[in-house]
């Protein structure tokens, strides 16, 4: 009867330890996933940003040169 329990005991623990393994290599190549999507998100993003800092840059410039324009009295 010893023999049986020990068995019971060894089968349930090496299934728990199968399981576990497992949970944790679907964890690693799903947490793999997400790191490759948010980079691919933080690529993008970075392209936008540098987007519209140029447009932001571009609009000042325009600016500066409307207020300068008044300011030399071009619009009289």
């Amino acid at each position: 009867m010893t023999e049986i329990f020990v068995a019971l005991i060894g089968f349930f623990a090496m299934t728990s330890v199968a399981l576990i393994e497992k949970v944790r290599r679907d964890n690693k190549r799903d947490h793999s996933i997400v790191a490759m999507k948010l980079d691919m998100i933080a690529q993008g993003l970075g392209r936008s940003i540098d987007q519209i800092r140029d447009a932001t840059e571009r609009t000042e410039e325009h600016i500066d040169n409307h207020v300068a324009d008044h300011a030399r009295g071009a619009f009289k």
